[in-house]
């Protein structure tokens, strides 16, 4: 009987430690699709949106999304720097 409730422990701890590892696996292909629609979406802005907007208007968006970025993300910050430089150069 002890010998029973062991395997079945054991075939439990098994189901559980493979079910771990698959709720990971779809965590990280759910946070890899959610990157890449990030990425979509900000091209877009940059390619579309932001070019057309008016100059105070684009660079006020842009410092908008600056001020949301922590200080530890320093090289987001620094290529956010880089493009408020460019539009802020690049007057029309």
């Amino acid at each position: 009987m002890v010998d029973r409730l062991e395997i079945l422990e054991k075939k439990i701890a098994k189901l559980n430690a493979q079910k771990q590892r698959l709720t990971a696996l779809s965590k990280t292909k759910n946070s890899k699709l959610l990157v890449k629609q990030k990425i979509l979406i900000g091209a877009y802005m940059m390619s579309k949106s932001i070019p057309q907007m008016e100059q105070n208007k684009r660079l006020s968006f842009l410092n908008a999304v600056k001020s949301k970025i922590p200080d530890s993300r320093k090289s987001d910050l620094h290529a956010l720097n880089e493009l408020l430089r460019f539009y802020g150069d690049n007057n029309e």
